[in-house]
């Protein structure tokens, strides 16, 4: 069996509709063993709550943490570490939506390469779909 990757993925503001998009992404990955770590920062984001509630009846692989007050992106990211049972943890913003092979991929580039971290390039968008131009440099002096 493949190694367990952690997916950790904080919500604070963000529409449901977004966080849905997010969540989907990730849990339709072609890689097998993913758990999903969800910290809501905004115990008052009712739509995402509500959302996350019914996932949890039919996903057995996602766990959900709800904080009380806001912690902010930093808190709530270790907050969530500490749910995470993988040997691997990937980041995700509740704003992101990730290509199906994404974890596949790095899961096998850290494997091939003996990496301890790894990164993507982005590709913004907006709400129709309509790719933003995009400038990348991975120098390592950039990175």
């Amino acid at each position: 069996m493949k190694e367990l990757v952690s997916v950790l993925l904080c919500t604070y503001k963000e529409p449901v509709g977004w966080v849905q998009q997010a969540f989907y992404s990730i849990l339709n990955q072609t890689y097998e063993n993913i758990e999903i770590i969800i910290v809501v920062d905004n115990p008052d984001n009712y739509e995402v709550i509500s959302f996350f509630q019914h996932v949890l009846d039919k996903f057995n692989n996602v766990k959900v943490i709800i904080n009380k007050t806001n912690l902010g992106l930093v808190s709530s990211l270790n907050k969530g570490l500490c749910y995470c049972e993988g040997k691997y943890i990937a980041r995700m913003d509740a704003d992101d939506i990730s290509l199906k092979d994404r974890i596949e991929q790095q899961v096998n580039y850290i494997k091939t390469h003996n990496f301890d971290l790894v990164g993507t390039i982005v590709q913004p968008f907006n709400d129709n779909g309509e790719m933003y131009p995009w400038h990348t440099c991975c120098t390592d002096y950039f990175i």
